[in-house]
């Protein structure tokens, strides 16, 4: 039976990247007046995927991979936290 690891205390590596790199970006949404949900989390990488465009094949289904196991939840609730 295999259990549960954490990443740098979040669910996942890819939770944990995913917050590292969006972190200035939700700050500033926040002082600009913008609730930080699970939702804004999701659409806020998805946006920053359709603008590159030219990645494709093997990387573009290697992103997907890793996108579907980011915690949108646990980084929205991150910023829940800070307000």
């Amino acid at each position: 039976m295999q259990t549960q690891e954490t990443y740098n205390g979040w669910k996942n590596r890819e939770t944990w990247l995913a917050n590292l790199w969006l972190e200035e970006c939700f700050h500033q949404d926040m002082q600009d007046g913008y609730d930080i949900t699970s939702a804004h989390v999701k659409d806020t990488i998805e946006n920053m995927l359709a603008e590159r465009p030219h990645i494709g094949g093997l990387f573009s289904d290697l992103l997907q991979s890793a996108i579907s196991e980011i915690d949108c939840y646990e980084i929205a609730a991150q910023y829940d936290k800070e307000s």
